[in-house]
């Protein structure tokens, strides 16, 4: 049998800093996700969490989605599909009923959904969902024995190690002896074991998502291979240059070229942090021309007559970061010791913060992840002097 493994599509979720114009349309990313699966003439799509940034996705976003999803049934595609600790389930937030190909996981407890095949292949799928935020204890135990099916997968939204997002171990999974461990919430394509595989977000929403991609499984009775295919549409990269040239013109070209060696060969939209180290005399006046965006500006122009697709989203010069007297460790500590209940206090009575569940425990996590990760561009750490 073949099928497809996506995680963590957050297919309403926002490009993160982003506020250049004409980007591409985020949710084209759910399309060809579609389309890939009848063109690889898969027996099944598996969605294994988060599919959904929020509990409570837009109806125009959810039409979308139960679009694609028709599509598939049109192509007699199976659907299994669970719930994560994002789209947790809530009363009455789905606009349609899901179509007959999908076998959506609605309750928190473990289900198992049995499938007979075109090819009279037959597998199980065993899934929860998350019917809250935050989910403090391992539920492999919960999962049945192996299935007397060819094939039976395990589709899981968790976290490996101790955590509140359903922490297991990979002991407890081998022990299942399933054929394949579908895994949801860490975006980076992971393989913990030869069947235990975390697909990664299939599409960055920023720049910390540097590597995205689904899984195309195929299971036969005596094994498993697994293709990761990149079907987004745009990607996220960091670029160091180190800079030699003598002239404001010669620093200019080494950016300019060191932004076309990574590019040239894609045809994906490309949103670059770019870090320039040794820029030496050139320091002031660079300063000057990328806080007025005249530097993004003249090597969007040079990298648009080549055809290439680039949005360049920072700059940042080395010898102007400033170091920090702690640890990577320390900084941590202190932002999950931040007390942001009562920053936020004031918006708690705006009625359009209650009405969208603007602040709940998810979104206090998202809040502390993102000022973790600017101050980790903005600044450089050593250890506290003892």
């Amino acid at each position: 049998m073949k099928f497809l493994h996506i995680a963590d599509l957050h297919l309403d979720r926002a490009f993160e800093g982003i506020t250049a114009d004409n980007l591409p349309e985020r949710t084209i990313i759910w399309h060809d996700i579609v389309a890939s699966a009848i063109q690889n003439q898969v027996d099944l799509v598996i969605l294994a969490g988060d599919n959904f940034h929020q509990s409570r996705p837009s109806f125009m976003i959810q039409k979308l989605f139960f679009d694609g999803l028709k599509k598939l049934e049109e192509k007699s595609i199976a659907v299994f599909l669970i719930f994560g600790n994002h789209d947790y389930i809530r009363d009455n937030q789905l606009i349609e009923t899901f179509p007959s190909n999908v076998y959506a996981v609605m309750g928190n407890a473990v289900e198992t959904t049995t499938l007979k095949l075109n090819s009279g292949e037959s597998v199980a799928i065993s899934g929860f969902s998350y019917h809250q935020p935050w989910i403090s204890e391992s539920r492999v135990s919960e999962f049945p024995a192996r299935s007397t099916t060819d094939f039976h997968i395990g589709v899981y939204h968790g976290e490996l190690g101790s955590s509140n997002y359903a922490p297991f171990t990979l002991t407890e999974l081998n022990d299942k002896n399933y054929d394949y461990w579908a895994l949801g919430h860490i975006h980076v394509p992971t393989r913990l074991a030869n069947n235990i595989y975390y697909s990664g977000t299939p599409l960055g929403h920023n720049r910390k998502e540097t590597s995205s991609g689904v899984n195309l499984v195929t299971l036969t009775k005596t094994g498993l291979s697994v293709e990761a295919i990149d079907l987004a549409k745009v990607i996220w990269r960091d670029v160091v240059v180190n800079l030699h040239a003598e002239s404001l013109e010669g620093v200019i070209s080494e950016i300019n070229q060191a932004i076309l060696a990574l590019a040239e060969s894609s045809d994906q939209t490309i949103f670059f942090s770019i870090l320039l180290e040794h820029v030496g005399d050139y320091a002031d006046e660079l300063i000057v021309r990328i806080q007025s965006g005249e530097l993004q500006e003249l090597l969007s122009a040079y990298t648009k007559q080549r055809v290439i697709k680039i949005k360049i989203l920072s700059f940042k010069l080395d010898q102007f970061r400033t170091e920090l007297p702690l640890s990577l460790t320390e900084l941590n500590n202190l932002i999950t010791q931040l007390d942001l209940e009562k920053v936020l206090l004031p918006l708690s009575n705006n009625r359009i913060v209650q009405d969208k569940h603007l602040i709940d425990d998810t979104v206090m996590t998202e809040i502390k992840q993102a000022i973790e990760q600017q101050i980790q561009l903005d600044f450089d750490f050593k250890e506290a002097n003892q």
